[in-house]
Parts: structure tokens; C-alpha cells; sequence
């Protein structure tokens, strides 16, 4: 499902929200990486960028054992 909205709030919070949850394999996490990458290049927002970046790292399924 896309983000239905081009306010960086919306965005931000559907990969909160939805994007980052769902991801269980690698490839999601990479993918959902460049989709962090990339909402930071679109609305420049380092702030916001950074608390999806620690969300991913402390949802991620992917941990180390």
C-alpha cells in the first residue's frame, strides 16, 4: 500500500506505522532503508528522518541471536 498523502506527516507516519512493522526479511529492511533515505532527501527533514531511522533499528525482526 502507498502513502496516500504528500504531507511529509502522513509519509512519516505511514513508515512509522505500516511500512516498518511489516518488514521480516533483508530485502524489506534494505528496501525500507532506501525509503528512509529517500523521505529524507524529499522533504529534508533530518529530525523526522532520524526518529524513523531508530524506529527501524529497534523494530527491526532482523536481530543479531
Amino acid at each position: 500500500m502507498a502513502a496516500k498523502s504528500k504531507n511529509k506527516y502522513d509519509v512519516f507516519n505511514w513508515i512509522k506505522d505500516e511500512v516498518i512493522p511489516s518488514c521480516v526479511t533483508i530485502q524489506q529492511n534494505m528496501i525500507c532503508d532506501k525509503l528512509i533515505s529517500n523521505f529524507r532527501e524529499t522533504y529534508n527533514d533530518y529530525e523526522l528522518t532520524r526518529e524513523l531511522l531508530l524506529e527501524n533499528a529497534n523494530t527491526s525482526g532482523l536481530r543479531a541471536v
